[in-house]
């Protein structure tokens, strides 16, 4: 591996982690101290992982390009080992920070069980996905073309359908199934954590497969690789989940209020937005290929605005204490920066009726904080 590059992957390494775990925890906790804690921890961890890949990579191509004394001390199952471990640690760390910013903002927490059924159905909606598409091939052969060497035109049907539609209808099936109508779904905020845990499961296994997948180019691929997908794919996949949780949330509430032609619609908007928005992220990435670096350009740009509506839906259906066992009654929850929001669209009101849908609002959150 070029020393150059192995250099640059290290620091990347270490700011994109400290990053990542000093920004999802810093507004948690209170005072400096603690926010001092969670940069250092941030920081000591990715030292670490850092180490162990420069410690790898270095020895390695020492005893392979310069002597072969330098690796007789360990056998070379160990750099084998050791770094499909640092590639896997890699691939996992994104997954679990952005868990666990989502999992933070509920206030009334889920069960752990619950959340690692959620997970582990997000691992299985891989085999959903994988079922489903081999279906689609059998009947409508174009769909198992390489994507890469399509045109613009041809790239719609492909990603919007073979890929975006396919992959979020077999997360929408294990979400739905499993955390709809569990017991434990009694806040609106609830279903956005099911759904972003789903989403999740199927991005770590994506996210793994990947990953190893630039072992076949080269060590530094790899890494590249674990880099930059933890700052796009992780969380895309995270906010296509917070979107569908979201129409979900509202399709809840419909139906506590016996609107089922509303809750019918926000169910289908549930698959439907999602997989618009998907189908955008990945088309844009294709589309590359094409158009170069204006595609990328408006990549980064619908990321940027994707990323920003998924933290702003996290933080006002986390500040919503609407119970679900008591319809059309919200309940105030001790939380700071509370709003009125909608009920049915979850956008902020200011009247008995909403600007924004029409609904009219019986009972409303304050919009004060409560001492």
């Amino acid at each position: 591996m070029n020393v150059l590059l192995l250099v640059g992957t290290v620091l990347l390494l270490m700011l994109v982690v400290t990053f990542i775990v000093y920004f999802l925890e810093h507004k948690i906790y209170g005072n400096k101290q603690k926010k001092l804690q969670v940069a250092a921890k941030g920081l000591l961890t990715a030292i670490a992982a850092s180490g162990i890949v420069g410690f790898i990579s270095y020895t390695k191509n020492t005893g392979e390009e310069v002597s072969t004394s330098a690796t007789q001390f360990l056998p070379m199952s160990f750099y084998n080992v050791g770094f499909a471990l640092v590639l896997l640690v890699m691939a996992l760390i994104p997954v679990y920070c952005v868990g666990r910013y989502i999992y933070n903002h509920d206030f009334d927490k889920e069960p752990k069980s619950l959340l690692i059924q959620l997970f582990l159905a997000g691992l299985g909606s891989i085999f959903v996905t994988i079922a489903i598409t081999v279906l689609l091939i059998s009947i409508f052969p174009f769909f198992g073309l390489d994507g890469t060497n399509m045109g613009l035109l041809p790239l719609i049907p492909y990603i919007f359908i073979g890929v975006a539609l396919i992959e979020e209808f077999a997360k929408w099936i294990f979400t739905y199934n499993i955390g709809y109508n569990h017991r434990e779904f009694n806040h609106v905020y609830d279903v956005i954590v099911y759904a972003a845990f789903v989403a999740l499961g199927f991005a770590a296994f994506e996210n793994i497969l990947y990953v190893f997948s630039g072992l076949q180019e080269a060590t530094g691929a790899a890494m590249r690789i674990a880099a930059m997908r933890s700052i796009t794919a992780i969380p895309g996949h995270a906010a296509f989940g917070v979107i569908m949780g979201y129409y979900l949330a509202l399709a809840k509430i419909a139906e506590k209020n016996n609107n089922k032609k509303l809750a019918f619609s926000n169910k289908a908007k549930s698959i439907i937005v999602p997989t618009i928005v998907h189908g955008i992220y990945n088309y844009l990435l294709y589309a590359t290929a094409h158009v170069g670096s204006i595609s990328f350009f408006l990549f980064v740009i619908f990321i940027v605005f994707l990323f920003k509506v998924a933290i702003k839906k996290i933080k006002q259906l986390a500040a919503l204490g609407y119970d679900l066992n008591m319809p059309l009654k919200p309940q105030r929850v001790e939380r700071g920066n509370q709003y009125k929001y909608c009920p049915n669209c979850g956008k902020n009101v200011l009247a008995k009726y909403c600007q924004h849908c029409g609904y009219q609002h019986k009972h409303l959150l304050t919009s004060n904080p409560i001492s």
